[in-house]
C-alpha cells in the first residue's frame, strides 16, 4: 500500500488511517510515500504522485488530497492499464489480472480522457494506447500498482497516464464499501477488534461500527472510505463490487503545466514553463522535458514571466466535480512576458544568464544553473543555494527561458 495525502504530520489523521488498513487487511504493508503536499493543492499532489508511480512495486495507491470532501466530487477506484501482475496481497483467482481484458472493454485498457499519455500536451488531444518514455507500455508485463484510490478532483489521472491509461474506473459507494468490508469479514470468519468492539464480529456490529455506513463523518473520506477501499482491493476483493462503473471520459483532469515554444525577432528560441513544483532544497522543476534546452546550449538568459489568470481557479472547478476542459485549462495558459520576449539582443536587468548544466557539482558554490532533474524535466537550481529563493519563483509562476 502507497499512501499519500495532505494530512501532515501534526494531527492523528495518518495515523488513524493506517490503523483503519491494518483493521481491514491485516499484515497490509504501508510505504507513506509523503504527508506534506501544500494543503488543499491538488495540482501539486497530482504531480508528486505521478512522479514516485514509475518507482513503486506492486500494490494499490491511497492518495488524498481532498479539499472538496463531502461535496459532490466522486470517490474512485482506477484500475490500471499495462500492469500485468496478480493481486498483491490474497488474490481473487475469479478476478482478471490487470492489463488483460476487463469485459466490455479493450485489453489495451482505456487511454485518460482528453490527454497525451507522454503528459506535456494540452487538453483535447487525444493519444490513446502511445506509451510514455522511459515507461512500459500498455500490455507489458510491469511491477507498478494496480489500483489508485482517492478523490475524483484531478489528483490520480496523470499518474494513471504513467502507466499507460485506465481500464477500469469505478465510483465508490459508500454503502457497497461497508458491505464488502462485513462480507469479508464473515466469509473470512474474522473477529475485528478497536472500533467494533473487542471480539465482536463485523456482522453483527455493522449497524453501529465504524465500517457502517451511517457512522462515517462527511469530512474524513481518507479514514471512511478512501481507507476501506484501499485496504479491500489490496486484500483481493473485486473492484466491481465496491461501486458502479464510470466513463473514463467523465473523470476529472487538472491543467497540464504551462509550457510554450517560440522563435524571437532576432532568432533567438523562446521556451515558457510553468515552475511545477519547488523541493525543500529551493531546486524549481519546471513542465518543460530535461531536452527542451538542449544540453549542449552553454548559457540561457533566464526571467521570470506573470500569468494573467491563475491555476487556482481551475482547480476549484474540477475540485468541484466537473471535467477540466481544454477551454478552462487556457485560463491558465496566458502569460505577458516580463523581459527577453519582444526580440532584442541585450539581456535586461530584470534577466539572468545562467549555466546549462548536467549536475549540481559543474556550478560554483552559490551559482544559478539550468539541467535535467533526476525526474528528467528542466529544473532552475543553485549549487548549496535556493533557486526560488534566487529568482522569487514558486509553484504556479512563468519561467522563460531564451538562448
Amino acid at each position: 500500500m502507497f499512501f499519500l495525502s495532505d494530512y501532515g504530520l501534526v494531527d492523528e489523521f495518518v495515523g488513524v488511517v493506517h490503523a483503519v488498513l491494518h483493521r481491514l487487511a491485516p499484515g497490509v504493508p504501508v510505504v507513506d510515500l509523503t504527508h506534506q503536499v501544500p494543503p488543499y493543492d491538488v495540482r501539486a499532489g497530482a504531480a508528486t504522485l505521478a512522479r514516485a508511480l514509475p518507482h513503486l512495486g506492486p500494490g494499490v495507491v491511497l492518495a488524498v488530497v481532498d479539499p472538496g470532501v463531502g461535496g459532490p466530487r466522486r470517490a474512485v477506484a482506477l484500475e490500471l492499464a499495462g500492469t500485468g501482475h496478480p493481486d498483491p496481497g490474497h488474490p481473487d483467482p475469479g478476478r482478471p489480472a490487470s492489463g488483460l481484458a476487463v469485459p466490455g472493454r479493450p485489453a489495451s485498457g482505456l487511454a485518460v480522457p482528453g490527454h497525451p499519455i507522454s503528459g506535456h500536451g494540452r487538453p483535447g488531444q487525444a493519444a490513446p494506447g502511445h506509451p510514455v518514455p522511459g515507461h512500459t507500455a500498455p500490455g507489458h508485463t510491469a511491477p507498478g500498482p494496480r489500483w489508485l484510490v482517492g478523490p475524483d478532483n484531478g489528483l490520480l489521472l496523470p499518474a494513471a497516464a504513467q502507466s499507460g491509461g485506465i481500464c477500469q474506473a469505478v465510483a465508490l459507494d459508500r454503502a457497497a464499501v461497508n458491505r464488502a468490508a462485513v462480507d469479508r469479514a464473515v466469509t473470512a470468519g474474522s473477529r475485528v477488534t478497536g472500533g467494533l468492539g473487542t471480539g465482536e464480529t463485523a456482522a453483527g456490529s455493522a449497524a453501529t461500527g465504524q465500517i457502517a455506513a451511517g457512522s462515517a463523518a462527511a469530512t474524513f473520506d481518507g479514514r471512511d472510505l478512501f481507507g476501506p477501499a484501499a485496504a479491500l482491493l489490496w486484500a483481493g476483493v473485486d473492484g466491481g463490487v465496491l461501486g458502479d462503473p464510470v466513463p473514463a471520459d467523465e473523470l476529472v483532469w487538472v491543467p497540464d503545466p504551462v509550457v510554450e515554444r517560440g522563435t524571437l525577432d532576432d532568432g533567438r528560441r523562446l521556451l515558457r514553463a510553468e515552475v511545477v513544483w519547488v523541493d525543500r532544497f529551493g531546486n524549481a522543476q519546471l513542465g518543460a522535458d530535461g531536452d527542451a534546452v538542449p544540453p549542449s546550449v552553454p548559457s540561457v538568459a533566464v526571467s521570470v514571466a506573470v500569468p494573467t489568470a491563475s491555476a487556482a481557479t481551475v482547480i476549484a472547478t474540477a475540485s468541484a466535480g466537473t471535467t477540466a476542459t481544454a477551454a478552462t485549462a487556457s485560463a491558465a495558459t496566458t502569460a505577458t512576458a516580463v523581459t527577453a520576449s519582444a526580440g532584442t539582443a541585450a539581456i535586461g536587468p530584470d534577466t539572468v544568464a545562467v549555466s546549462r548544466v548536467r549536475t549540481f557539482s559543474d556550478l560554483g558554490t552559490g551559482q544559478p544553473g539550468l539541467l535535467s532533474d533526476g525526474n528528467g524535466r528542466l529544473a532552475l537550481v543553485v549549487r548549496e543555494g535556493s533557486a526560488a529563493a534566487r529568482f522569487g519563483i514558486a509553484p504556479g509562476d512563468l519561467v522563460e527561458l531564451v538562448w
